[in-house]
């Protein structure tokens, strides 16, 4: 089975699941991960917790907030060290990577194919509105 985690500093994990749950309903195969919400927190430990509770025969897609962040890090130790077998992490979580990752994640595609086509899509759906208008303007100057 393919299993998410969504990996953040504070809440943002959480949210991006509730508002993947508004579109899809609920995830059997999807978790999240809040570190640094509380004193004292041990974010390898959480980590480990977490990783205990799924088939090792499973694929595991991670998902973090933000490269480079200790979030990150911590997983990338993992991926690094090849501690496990099927393990493939991104960073970068946003609504459109969800979108379509969840919606390709249940098809016979290989994970590497499902992963890179969400990661294409999102980037793709980072747009800065404001030159978005001035080339229409732009475009509607010409037509005249």
């Amino acid at each position: 089975m393919r299993q998410i985690l969504l990996a953040s500093h504070s809440k943002l994990a959480e949210g991006m699941m509730k508002t993947i749950e508004m579109f899809f309903g609920k995830q059997n195969n999807l978790y999240y991960l809040c570190a640094y919400t509380q004193e004292d927190y041990d974010l390898k430990a959480e980590i480990e917790q977490f990783l205990n509770t799924i088939n090792k025969d499973d694929e595991i897609i991670v998902i973090t907030d933000l490269f480079g962040g200790s979030v990150n890090n911590q997983f990338f130790q993992i991926l690094q060290n090849k501690l496990i077998k099927k393990f493939y992490l991104i960073s970068g979580m946003n609504l459109p990577l969800l979108l379509t990752l969840l919606t390709d994640i249940d098809n016979d595609k290989p994970i590497n194919l499902i992963i890179r086509n969400a990661v294409s899509k999102a980037q793709q759906s980072i747009i800065f509105d404001n030159d978005k208008l001035s080339n229409e303007k732009e475009q509607v100057e010409e037509d005249f």
